[in-house]
């Protein structure tokens, strides 16, 4: 779980970081990369949250 619950948050703040870099530099995005980084964070978050919940 611990292992999971950091993995999310590093996930999470990659992709805040990714968002504010494209914001900040319009030109040359590669929105594919930072398209797979949410979801992929999103899914890692939706099974912590769920096994989470689970344990409990």
């Amino acid at each position: 779980m611990k292992i999971l619950g950091f993995i999310s948050v590093v996930l999470i703040a990659c992709a805040l970081l990714c968002g504010f870099w494209m914001k900040s530099k319009p030109d040359g995005n590669d929105v594919h990369f930072h398209a797979a980084l949410s979801i992929a964070t999103l899914l890692v978050c939706f099974v912590t949250i769920i096994l989470y919940m689970v344990k409990i």
